[in-house]
Formats: C-alpha cells, structure tokens, sequence
C-alpha cells in the first residue's frame, strides 16, 4: 500500500519518473483465499515435481491429520500423489483435491474418511491456497522483483505445538508450503544472483514449522549463490539454540531496550564509551557488521531527492 501511494503521489505531480516505472516493476502478491485466482498457487501438485512435491503434500497432509493419520492412510494417500504427479507431468491440470476424491473411492472406510475430511477442510478456508484442482498457475519465480504476503495466517507460538486449534493447523500447513516456494525460487538458478527479504522475522520464529523455514534458506545461500536478508526489530531473533548458523553482514539500528543485547551479539566489549557509542545514534545511523568481522557505526543517505 505504501508503494502504491507513493506512485499515486508520483504519477500526479508527473515527477520522478524512473521511481514511477521502478515501482510498477515490482510483482506485489497478496494471497487471500477468498479470491478464486489465488487458488492452488501454493499446491505442491502444481508449483513443485517429484521428490519435492511428494514430501511437501505428506507434511502438509500430516499437519491436518495429526494423530488421526495412520500407515495405512498414509499409504493409501502417497499412492495418490504419485498417480497424479505422473499425470501433471504428462500435462494434466490436476491438484491436490483430485487426490483427496480419490481417497474417497478407496476400499477402506478409514482412508474415504481422511479423504472426505481434508476435501471438507479446504473449502472455503485458507487451504485453498495450497489444496486445488490444479486449474490456477503457481506463483511465478521469474518476476525480477515479487512482493509476496499472505492473508489470514493464526500461527501458534512455539510452545503450543502439542494442542492445535483447526485454525493453527491450517496455517502450518500453509507455511510448509511457503517455506518450499522460498526455496525453489532461491536455488532456480545458481547463475543468477537471487536475494529474499523477509519482513517481520519474528513471525518466522514463532513457530516450529518458522524455524525450520529459515534453517533451510541459510543452507540454500551458502550453496546456491543465494541472499537472506532477515529483518526483524530484535536482536534476539538472529539466532537460537536449534541453529547456530549466523548472519555474515549485520545493520543493527538503535532500539533502547537492547543496547546491551546488540552489543553482546557483535562481540563488542560493555562499558560506558560502546554504550554511548551505541546509543546516541539518530535516524539513519547504524553499526554495520560486515563480512570481514569490521564494526563502524554509519550513516544511511539517500542518494536521489526521490
């Protein structure tokens, strides 16, 4: 919304034309499951092939179910995705819901129930987004810039992972789904340089599911020539005791509350001169952090009046 009132602003006055053109580059992507287009973007059957979309719908299958799933369902639904992963493959426009109906056809009355279950949680709910009949196309990786979020997620905190709310669950699920688009759009290419902001960090580490999202891209940026850039208001959200991978730039602005903290984190000794050092910093200033282990407090300019 802020970008688009700043080319409203832009295009009225008739100035800055290059941020105009800039902005109306940019794929801005909000998923809400109330609009039909969004439907399925997220279905493993249609963004994803193979191994992947085989291990994403059993994780996102198994979240729904919970303690409800069994071998034998399991069996019976992993069939199914392997039936219907030939036939996209072959060019059929089919989803995840052609496998919940067929579940609905399977001799075994615990299996048509699973079936007729998941079919039921995904209508009018948001699992749409990730559960369809394979009409709608994925989200696309090649925009040069995607401006993606979603509406309606209720994420459990990390320690109520035992008892779900329907709700919880279904909002899990869609982060799975989440989590594998992040990575296939960061490992595509490894000859093109590919970087992913994600805003409001501490959403991702609220939960299990969260964690093991940026646990996943960390890896891909080693690997793939790809950059994670992980913005969040905390210091303590850089790191956890599950993943002591680190961060190799950081830009640690002023937050009163936790000057000790960042200080800490930069390995930057506590006394009264680093305090003030750090705290007296004003708008736009920062101590960067960069890959050479260098710690300098700086300025951020505008470079253009725009």
């Amino acid at each position: 919304k802020q970008y688009e009132k700043v080319l409203k602003e832009h295009e009225e006055s008739g100035d800055f034309e290059e941020l105009q053109n800039y902005i109306k580059s940019i794929n801005f992507i909000t998923l809400d499951a109330r609009y039909e287009k969004n439907h399925g973007v997220l279905d493993p059957i249609v963004f994803l092939k193979g191994q992947e979309a085989r291990d994403l719908a059993d994780s996102m299958i198994d979240t729904l179910l919970g303690k409800d799933n069994s071998l034998r369902i399991r069996n019976a639904y992993l069939k199914s995705l392997d039936k219907y992963l030939a036939k996209r493959e072959r060019g059929e426009k089919v989803g995840m819901i052609h496998v919940f109906k067929d579940l609905m056809k399977h001799d075994d009355k615990s299996v048509q129930e699973a079936g007729d279950f998941l079919l039921t949680a995904v209508n009018q709910s948001i699992l749409a987004l990730g559960f369809s009949d394979g009409q709608n196309e994925a989200i696309s990786v090649d925009s040069k810039i995607t401006i993606l979020e979603i509406n309606g997620l209720n994420l459990p905190n990390d320690k109520s992972n035992i008892d779900l709310t329907p709700d919880e669950k279904k909002s899990l699920t869609i982060m799975y789904a989440l989590g594998y688009y992040c990575t296939k759009f960061g490992k595509q290419d490894r000859t093109v340089e590919t970087i992913e902001f994600f805003d409001e960090a501490w959403f991702f580490n609220s939960t299990t599911v969260g964690k093991q999202i940026l646990k996943r891209m960390k890896r891909v940026g080693r690997s793939e020539n790809n950059f994670l850039v992980f913005i969040t208001q905390s210091v303590h959200d850089l790191s956890s005791e599950e993943d002591g991978t680190g961060f190799g730039s950081v830009f640690a602005f002023l937050e009163d509350t936790e000057i000790d903290a960042v200080l800490e984190y930069l390995k930057i000794p506590k006394n009264t001169t680093t305090s003030e050092w750090l705290g007296n910093m004003t708008m736009a200033q920062c101590i960067y952090l960069d890959t050479f282990g260098r710690k300098e407090r700086i300025t951020v300019d505008g470079m253009f009046p725009e």
